[in-house]
C-alpha cells in the first residue's frame, strides 16, 4: 500500500491527481487527513509530530497494513520521517516532497498567514506561494481549503500544531504566544482520533474513517532510509506532479 501524507494546512485533496495516477496500475493508494486538518478531528493533544505520526500508525493498524510506502509533502514528510524513526518495520520506503525541517529556514509568514486567513482571496494568495505556476491551483483544492478554514476550532488546532512543530524557532515562540487560549489547561482529548481518508485501488474509490486504537507499543529508534525529492520549501505544487513518476524503491508497490 502507498500512504500519502499532506502538509501543514493541507488535506487529502492535495494528492487527488497523484492518487489516481498511482492507483491506475491496480495499487492500493491511501490519502488521509491528519488530525487537525481536512475532515478529521480538530481535537489534539500537544499537536506534535509524534502525535501526528502515531495517528498515521494507528490508521495502518486499523486497516491491517503491516508495511507501507509513505509519500509525504512538507510537514507530512516530517511526519513520515518520525513514523519511520519510531516504527521502521512499518515503513517500506519514504518519498519526501519539499520536506519540512531538513533545511535552515521556515516560512513563518506563510504559517501565520494561513492560520489567520479566512476569506477566499486571502487563502488563494497564500496557496499561490506553493505552486511554481500560481495559476494552476485546482479550484476544488481551493474550495476545500476555504471550507476547512470555516470549521470552528481550526485556528486553535493549526496554532497548536505549528507552535509544537516549530517550537525551537523564534516563529514557534511567537506562535505559542499567539495561541495562549489553546495552550490553557482544558479537558483531556479523547484517546481515539478519527482520520478521514480516501482509498483507491485501480478505478475504485472508497471513503472511510479510521480510529486510533490508543494501544501503547514499544518504539524502536532506528533510522529508515528515505528518498528526498526537491529539497527546500518552495513551489511544492509543481513538485507534487513528479510523484506520479516515482516508484518508491523498497520492493513492489
Amino acid at each position: 500500500a502507498v500512504v500519502m501524507v499532506h502538509g501543514f494546512g493541507g488535506c487529502l485533496g492535495s494528492w487527488a491527481a497523484n492518487q489516481a495516477a498511482l492507483a491506475a496500475g491496480g495499487r492500493r493508494v491511501l490519502a488521509l487527513d491528519l488530525p487537525g486538518h481536512g475532515e478529521s478531528t480538530l481535537e489534539l493533544g500537544s499537536g506534535s509530530l509524534d502525535e501526528l505520526a502515531a495517528a498515521v500508525r494507528d490508521l495502518l493498524d486499523d486497516l491491517a497494513i503491516a508495511r507501507a510506502h509513505l509519500v509525504g509533502h512538507s510537514m507530512g514528510a516530517a511526519v513520515s520521517l518520525v513514523l519511520a524513526d519510531l516504527e521502521p518495520a512499518r515503513v517500506q520506503s519514504l518519498t519526501l516532497v519539499g520536506p519540512a525541517g531538513t533545511g535552515q529556514k521556515i516560512n513563518a509568514d506563510f504559517i501565520r498567514g494561513f492560520i489567520a486567513a479566512r476569506g477566499r482571496d486571502e487563502i488563494a494568495s497564500l496557496m499561490r506561494l506553493l505552486f511554481a505556476d500560481p495559476e494552476r491551483i485546482p479550484e476544488a483544492l481551493l474550495q476545500q481549503a476555504v471550507a476547512y478554514k470555516q470549521r470552528p476550532g481550526v485556528v486553535e488546532a493549526l496554532t497548536r500544531i505549528a507552535s509544537s512543530r516549530y517550537a525551537a524557532t523564534p516563529a514557534g515562540h511567537a506562535l505559542r504566544a499567539e495561541a495562549s487560549p489553546a495552550d490553557r489547561p482544558g479537558p483531556r482529548p479523547r484517546s481515539c482520533h478519527a482520520a478521514h481518508l480516501v482509498n483507491r485501488e485501480g478505478n475504485r474509490e472508497s471513503n472511510a474513517h479510521g480510529q486510533r486504537t490508543g494501544k501503547e507499543r514499544e518504539r524502536s529508534r532506528q533510522q529508515a532510509l528515505g528518498r528526498p525529492l526537491q529539497p527546500g520549501h518552495r513551489s511544492h505544487g509543481g513538485a507534487l506532479q513528479r510523484v506520479d513518476r516515482l516508484r518508491p524503491g523498497a520492493g513492489p508497490l
